[in-house]
């Protein structure tokens, strides 16, 4: 026996049903709409209450089956609408009324044309799904425009880091050093420096 039932069997609104098991009335309208399922308080208080034995029902999915059934739906919408596009690009001439119709050995290559535009339109649809289902929204990041880097010395003299890193060459660090006009590098074991100006 389901909850519903029972109530219905004793002839109580769901809030006067609700009381006489100590819950509240949104969880009996819960239960009895499959949004919620019978605890197993509330089947041992029916129990203890009217000595009726309630099953412990799972909980019912109902927006996860409604929203797959909306899923489903569209698809179908989809494919019936590529479809009649289908339909609606074949030639004045492939539409003949069905008095002049050929006979069916001339009929097969209309009909092989028909099934590959169906599975194409099938197929698109499908990507289109898929696309829909793929798309992630990135935030649009703005690269900031690269600037020069211009050094200078106390003396007026300038040097680009392009120009510092020929001089040096291949290495891993570079430590700029003005007042003194030097860079200095480092290349794993070895150090060394060389003049900027």
């Amino acid at each position: 026996m389901t909850l519903k039932e029972l109530r219905t069997e004793k002839k109580l609104s769901q809030a006067a049903f609700a009381k006489t098991l100590a819950v509240s009335s949104s969880a009996i309208s819960a239960i009895e709409a499959g949004r919620m399922k019978v605890s197993e308080k509330i089947a041992d208080k029916v129990k203890e209450v009217y000595g009726e034995i309630l099953e412990v029902e799972e909980k019912v999915e109902a927006a996860a089956e409604k929203a797959e059934e909306a899923v489903v739906a569209a698809v179908k919408a989809e494919k019936k609408t590529v479809a009649k596009k289908a339909a609606a690009k074949k030639p004045a001439a492939e539409k003949k009324p069905a008095a002049e119709e050929k006979p069916a050995a001339e009929k097969k290559p209309a009909a092989k044309k028909a099934k590959a535009a169906a599975v194409k339109a099938e197929k698109k649809v499908e990507e289109k799904i898929v696309a829909m289902k793929e798309t992630v929204k990135k935030p649009r990041t703005k690269k900031a425009p690269v600037a020069e880097v211009i050094i200078q010395s106390a003396m007026g003299g300038e040097i680009t880091p392009e120009a510092i890193l020929a001089k040096v060459g291949d290495v891993e660090k570079v430590y700029i050093r003005v007042d003194e006009n030097k860079a200095y590098w480092v290349k794993g074991e070895e150090t060394g420096s060389v003049d900027l100006w």
